[in-house]
């Protein structure tokens, strides 16, 4: 069998076709074992920055079905310090988060553009950003919240319709 009857044949194409085939098969699967090795790095050392602050970690909490319900990615709640460019933030459940604040980190009160200088203990924050290493969330976004309403500024026995 000559060179130019192998290449032309159809038994060459099947076999360029399943080399095709095993090479995107190879590169989606490095595109996953990548993802995977950064969510499995992320949370290993969100564990060693928060548990090495004192918190019990229990010997069987690989075994244990314990979800852990945090977005690495925002926060919600009140923010208890400022010390910029970070801020720390009491989440949902009484969870201390921290976020960074860079340059590009749109801040904004209601619909208007509001700064750093806006950012006071008890305000009400939502940061939307991504994770770090450190567990800390590089915010991309800032919106500050209006202060709740009390209940014992509108009592009910005074509503008429």
């Amino acid at each position: 069998m000559n060179y130019k009857e192998f290449f032309g044949s159809s038994g060459y194409a099947r076999l360029l076709k399943i080399l095709g085939m095993l090479l995107v098969l190879m590169v989606i699967f490095s595109i996953g074992m990548a993802a995977g090795y950064y969510r499995a790095k992320f949370s290993f050392e969100r564990d060693n920055n928060y548990y090495s602050i004192g918190w019990p970690r229990s010997p069987l909490a690989p075994f244990l079905n314990d979800t852990d319900d945090s977005n690495p990615h925002g926060a919600i709640g009140k923010i208890i310090s400022v010390q910029l460019p970070s801020i720390m933030i009491r989440d949902q459940g009484n969870v201390e988060r921290i976020a960074v604040i860079g340059g590009s980190t749109a801040i904004r009160h209601f619909r208007s553009e509001a700064s750093t200088t806006d950012l006071i203990p008890g305000e009400q924050v939502i940061v939307i950003g991504e994770p770090d290493g450190k567990g800390r969330i590089n915010a991309a976004f800032i919106r500050i919240l209006p202060q709740p309403l009390a209940s014992s500024t509108m009592p009910s026995s005074k509503i008429t319709r």
